[in-house]
């Protein structure tokens, strides 16, 4: 018998432990919960894919069954991709010409973090904004208000009033019934100016520096001033707050700091761009670009340009040759010409709708948004920004996303083909799918009191005029004044009102019937019996249920055989064991 190579044992070791979960002994980043063909599904790559889509109280409070069933869309995508790459959809030309683009959209966004972004909010932010989220605060507050610009004069009358209140809180006045007699905040003043539990980052800065240092039923002994007026502030409560990991959060921190560092970022934005078109020698042709937006602005050329109503339609050969070889800039010392600058928006927003060409101001900030665009692209190519995570990973799932939506279209949907005969067997056996239910025309007097409704019901049964007894008896605002027609109900209209009309006749008289605290009488006028809708009025009703049915059905003979082509193995004991690291996290 042969000898096996090293190399050999290896691989056959390796085999055997994957097949026996052997590799769930060591931390999150290495332990399987799952393995689909030769792709693993790390313990840690399924509690961060978990947290992103589930709230932190809902992760904690998951049973097995639910994680189970998470992991079994992971896996199932897993399966997917391989298909994809078995039948070499990653090669196909549509599909690299979109991967390229979603890649190059990365590799844009990954400049802008590294150099604009992040030299603005560091790191140390990011945590330190992390760490505070831990804390909520309840709070009550007495605003004063202030317009935008107010004088010196109301400033200092607001202030004045703040700090009289201040006072008769130092005196042992209550704090919420003084909220409720002085606060100019209409939406907290009745509830004694509570405004619920604040989180970190979700209130200005001045009050945000305030409240979070309070304790527990401090009131502040000076008033603090905001965009809106002069507050007085009492915290209530304190809480700490479960989180989810550092690395789950740090994308949603990141938007919120972006929106208070906006000013300071764009002003980086610029200067970065401005670095980049010097180093590019970027100069904008004004002339050329007058002519092309007279040309544009010809009613003919107009309404040609009109007809392509999106960016992913637009084509160059009706134009004059001329204007389409007329260098608009130049990049490098090259021409950048009108198609080089649709190419751009192709690429990123090929759906989006084309914009008018006949504004100057307009076109050139168009066409500098696109240089500066491509220029950032080139520059995150050199320096590698792909290769580098997170990048590297949120290319890989685009990857993933692109080439799993593309063999869902051939192996699912491209493969059901839907008759006219078939939608109408399928009609024919699900009647209960297209039923218009029965429903009743009625009409009510409602009443408060017991005795009274006994005496109306009666004088109703006994032949009185309907009309004349709602006109003068009915208490139902909405129907006081129509005769007490309630209008047509089915069985779930008005709960036990509904419930008993669909049991009437047309002209019998019910009642009284206890609804709530009151009593209510009815009569039925007309009745339609339930019936099924005709075909031509749910055609498309039809043919929407019809596929879906199909679309499922195929979609699990197509997963039952990816499943018996690869291998597909859940480790539920450490799946289990990822269950209670959550539910035991501390909060």
């Amino acid at each position: 018998m042969r000898k096996r190579t090293a190399k050999g044992i290896v691989w056959v070791v390796l085999g055997a432990l994957l097949l026996s979960g052997s590799l769930a002994c060591g931390n999150k980043d290495v332990r399987m919960v799952a393995r689909v063909g030769n792709s693993l599904i790390t313990q840690k790559q399924f509690e961060t894919a978990y947290l992103k889509e589930k709230p932190i109280y809902v992760a904690k409070r998951a049973t097995l069954a639910e994680k189970e069933s998470f992991l079994r869309r992971m896996m199932d995508k897993k399966l997917e991709l391989l298909a994809a790459y078995q039948q070499g959809l990653d090669k196909d030309p549509k599909i690299r010409e979109r991967i390229n683009s979603e890649r190059h959209r990365i590799i844009y966004f990954a400049t802008m973090d590294k150099n604009v972004v992040f030299k603005v909010i560091k790191e140390e932010e990011i945590r330190d904004f992390y760490e505070k989220s831990k804390v909520e605060v309840r709070v009550r507050h007495i605003l004063f208000k202030l317009p935008p610009g107010a004088s010196k004069d109301a400033e200092q009358k607001a202030l004045a009033k703040a700090k009289k209140v201040i006072s008769e809180l130092q005196s042992g006045k209550d704090f919420a019934e003084l909220a409720k007699q002085y606060s100019e905040d209409r939406a907290t003043a009745s509830r004694g100016g509570d405004m619920g539990f604040i989180k970190w980052g979700r209130i200005e800065e001045p009050l945000q520096k305030v409240i979070f240092k309070m304790a527990r039923y401090q009131i502040t002994t000076e008033p603090v001033r905001s965009s809106r007026g002069y507050h007085i502030i009492q915290v209530t409560d304190r809480r700490i707050m479960p989180q989810k990991p550092y690395e789950v959060e740090r994308d949603n921190i990141v938007r919120i700091l972006f929106r208070k560092h906006r000013d300071e970022i764009m002003n980086v934005y610029r200067k970065f761009n401005e670095k980049l078109e010097r180093r590019h020698h970027v100069r904008f042709v004004d002339a050329n670009i007058d002519t092309l937006v007279a040309y544009f602005s010809r009613p003919e050329v107009d309404s040609t340009f009109r007809t392509f109503r999106r960016t992913k339609d637009l084509t160059f050969d009706w134009m004059d040759p001329k204007i389409r070889a007329m260098p608009l800039a130049y990049v490098d010392y090259k021409p950048y010409r009108l198609e080089d600058m649709f190419a751009s928006v192709k690429e990123r927003a090929a759906g989006a709708p084309l914009m008018p060409m006949r504004n100057t101001k307009g076109v050139k900030e168009m066409l500098k948004t696109e240089i500066d665009i491509q220029l950032a692209i080139r520059y995150g190519e050199r320096k590698g920004y792909a290769r580098v995570s997170p990048y590297r990973e949120l290319i890989a799932q685009k990857i993933e996303e692109i080439l799993t939506g593309a063999i869902r279209q051939r192996e699912i949907h491209d493969k059901i083909q839907i008759t006219e005969e078939m939608k109408k067997e399928y009609y024919e056996k699900h009647p209960e799918k297209y039923m218009v239910p029965a429903k009743a025309k009625v009409q009510e007097i409602l009443v408060e009191d017991v005795d009274l409704a006994n005496r109306i019901a009666q004088l109703a049964k006994n032949g009185a005029n309907f009309d004349r007894l709602a006109e003068r008896y009915n208490t139902r605002v909405t129907t006081k004044n129509k005769k007490g027609h309630l209008g047509w109900l089915t069985s779930n209209s008005y709960g036990v009102i509904g419930r008993n009309a669909l049991q009437m006749k047309v002209g019998e008289i019910r009642g009284p019937i206890k609804v709530g605290k009151r009593y209510s009488i009815l009569k039925v006028l007309e009745r339609q019996e339930a019936h099924t809708r005709p075909y031509r009025d749910v055609m498309a009703n039809v043919e929407n249920d019809l596929r879906r049915e199909l679309v499922q059905k195929r979609e699990t003979e197509w997963k039952n055989e990816l499943k018996r082509r690869f291998p597909y193995r859940m480790f539920r004991d450490v799946l289990e064991k990822s269950l209670k690291d959550l539910q035991t996290q501390e909060s």
